[in-house]
């Protein structure tokens, strides 16, 4: 009776083996996957003269650090950023630049740059715009012994109405997942280890266009930059760059234009100029003509533009732009939620499509250009 009992049930373990093993595979495929995401979003540590350079410190009690925008024009500020543990002031939310960099003359007043410039080397040749801080404070969450810019940031001045010393770029969006809610005026950074993608928001791939720049600072920021989606403009495939401190609602850039002549207007009558960072690789100061762009579809959304998009010149001698530029009339439609390092953004837009609000319709694109 004994070996009877063991022999059936050798034979019901026998006939259950399949079905477990197969659990079992998918149980480690679901913690490989798990493991390869985490160790995706790891941040590698990099030394350099003894320290490990952009350290990322979150508030251990707290899943997210909110931080409330102040809008001034289509473009949203924050004054809840600190360097080297002084208040700075006011900053663009700028998720086309590639780095977090401060005004000249706010960056000398602070100290930042009586240090030696960041060894670094760009498309441009060798930079001395980059400096190394000990701490970048935005809200409750820091990097520190962190490297930012320092660029010439004047050309803002007379487009807001506040005085900006900086813009927040790719090196804070890149650390965390974020979300950004216009409507609510609040940024929320959330921590990795217990981030959710947001309920009832389609999902999208984006990509991350790193910064030009090559050093030990670019390679501790690996998800730094600027994020990019798959889009359609007027029947024609391309990308578009996700810029909230374009205060245009859509830049055509020299590539897609010249690749695409229709997309420009025939008088090609300069009617603003860029305002932003100025120097090597800025494109402060550059032309800007009345683009001819119907509409544009990315990211589940059907963005109508007639009369407010911009194609941007080429400047002679200077690299290759985006193809287009998607600025912030457009993004301020609905929360966005991001994570570079996964390569993921959430959308929940406002019904119907996105369209420029109405005070962008009739857009003057010399104001909003910053131009003459």
């Amino acid at each position: 009776m004994g070996q009877a009992r063991a022999e059936g049930t050798i034979a019901a373990v026998a006939r259950r083996l399949p079905r477990l093993l197969t659990v079992l595979s998918l149980l480690l495929a679901i913690a490989a996957a798990q493991g390869c995401a985490s160790a995706s979003a790891r941040r590698p540590v990099v030394r350099e003269s003894g320290l490990t350079l952009s350290v990322l410190h979150f508030p251990p009690e707290r899943r997210d650090v909110v931080l409330p925008l102040t809008p001034d024009g289509s473009l949203l500020l924050t004054d809840a950023v600190a360097v080297n543990g002084r208040a700075v002031g006011w900053f663009v939310v700028d998720t086309g630049a590639m780095i977090t960099a401060l005004d000249r003359p706010a960056a000398d007043r602070l100290g930042v740059t009586s240090e030696r410039p960041w060894r670094t080397r760009t498309a441009y040749g060798k930079t001395n715009s980059l400096y190394r801080i000990g701490r970048l404070e935005v809200g409750g969450m820091s990097l520190s012994n962190h490297v930012i810019g320092a660029a010439d940031l004047s050309s803002l001045a007379p487009t807001l109405s506040r005085p900006i010393v900086g813009v927040l770029g790719g090196d804070v969006w890149g650390a965390v997942p974020f979300t950004l809610d216009c409507e609510r005026k609040q940024l929320v950074l959330h921590r990795r280890d217990g981030f959710r993608p947001p309920r009832g928001a389609a999902e999208h791939r984006m990509s991350v266009q790193r910064p030009v720049t090559t050093g030990s600072y670019i390679t501790a920021n690996p998800s730094a930059g600027a994020p990019t989606v798959a889009a359609v403009v007027d029947g024609v495939r391309t990308t578009l760059t996700l810029d909230t401190g374009c205060s245009v609602p859509l830049v055509i850039g020299p590539s897609l234009a010249e690749a695409h002549p229709e997309f420009v207007d025939p008088s090609a009558r300069t009617v603003g100029r860029v305002v932003g960072a100025d120097g090597p690789g800025g494109a402060a100061g550059r032309a800007l003509v009345r683009a001819n762009v119907r509409r544009v579809d990315a990211m589940d959304a059907h963005f109508h533009c007639t009369g407010t998009a911009l194609a941007l010149r080429r400047r002679p001698g200077a690299a290759d732009d985006d193809p287009a530029i998607l600025g912030a009339p457009y993004l301020g439609q609905g929360p966005l939620t991001f994570d570079y390092a996964a390569g993921r953004l959430w959308t929940r837009w406002r019904r119907p499509a996105p369209a420029p609000p109405a005070g962008d319709r009739g857009l003057n694109p010399t104001k909003a250009a910053g131009g003459e």
